[in-house]
């Protein structure tokens, strides 16, 4: 009687623990809540209700410069960031085949091959009285496939797929970051030339009033003072000119490096010729992050 107690005792215990273990071990799927996002949260000026957000508007829709396209177009094919992020989608993807491949049964199939020999300096050589040897060939097959019952197959594919689309959406960061470096080093290129063509015109202006300021002197009109601040203005001038050149070539070696090029004179156009779009809608925080 007591062992039969005992026996009833024992299953209770085991499956108070394998209850436990299976408690553990299952888990709720996961639901995303719906509407939690409030505008009325982050926004107080409320915008008018507009699908067009600048979210998904085109680079070429707001880069308009055919000039400018084509060395957006020639960084997105050539620069190395952008080969990385493409070569990061390839791994991701192969990652995500792989876990689906998971619920799908294993066959693993291998030949082996053992060769044998005996001494005859051992018991069994002696009586023998002679070395043989033994070659055994043998092909295995194993076969497994694993029952995704506690859902651990479905967890990895669903972490597989976060890094795929992390991976997507890494590449697409990339590519904005890459189209809006281009275009901001473009667009100061096309504002240095502007600003030297003022500064060329200022110092010619200023060579002019030096001449003027020398004869006057000649004449006994004005003094020396006269004629080195007139020098002065010019040489500030031409200082101004250099650092107007230099930050364009600067400009020009980071776009080349960017379009994955060496360094050379970019072709651009003219700050007077630009014409971009001005009615741009932000749109709502929500539309912005998706």
């Amino acid at each position: 009687m007591k062992s039969l107690l005992n026996i009833i005792k024992g299953i209770t215990f085991s499956a108070i623990i394998l209850g436990a273990i299976t408690s553990c071990m299952a888990r709720k799927e996961y639901e995303r809540p719906k509407n939690v996002v409030d505008e009325k949260l982050f926004r107080t000026d409320m915008l008018p209700s507009d699908s067009a957000t600048i979210a998904n508007v085109s680079w070429k829709e707001i880069f308009t410069d055919p000039i400018l396209q084509g060395h957006i177009s020639k960084a997105l094919e050539n620069n190395l960031d952008i080969r990385i992020a493409l070569e990061s989608i390839n791994s991701a993807e192969a990652y995500l085949k792989q876990s689906k491949a998971a619920y799908q049964p294993t066959l693993s199939i291998g030949p082996n091959y053992t060769f044998q020999t005996q001494s005859i300096n051992t018991q069994f050589g002696q009586i023998i009285g002679e070395r043989r040897y033994v070659n055994q060939f043998d092909i295995t097959g194993n076969i497994t496939w694993e029952a995704d019952i506690w859902g651990k197959l479905r967890a990895q594919e669903k972490a597989q797929l976060a890094t795929y689309l992390g991976t997507v959406a890494a590449h697409k960061a990339v590519k904005s970051s890459l189209v809006a470096s281009i275009a901001s080093a473009y667009y100061q290129l096309l504002t240095f030339d502007a600003q030297k063509k003022i500064i060329t015109e200022t110092i010619a202006v200023r060579e002019k009033n030096l001449e003027t300021t020398k004869a006057l002197k000649a004449s006994g009109t004005l003094t020396e003072v006269a004629v080195q601040q007139s020098e002065a203005l010019v040489f500030n001038a031409k200082s101004l000119l250099i650092d107007i050149d230099t930050q364009i070539q600067l400009l020009e070696n980071t776009m080349s490096l960017l379009m994955g090029e060496s360094s050379h004179t970019i072709e651009r156009s003219t700050l007077e010729g630009q014409n971009l779009p001005i009615d741009l809608k932000l749109g709502y925080p929500s539309q912005l992050l998706a």
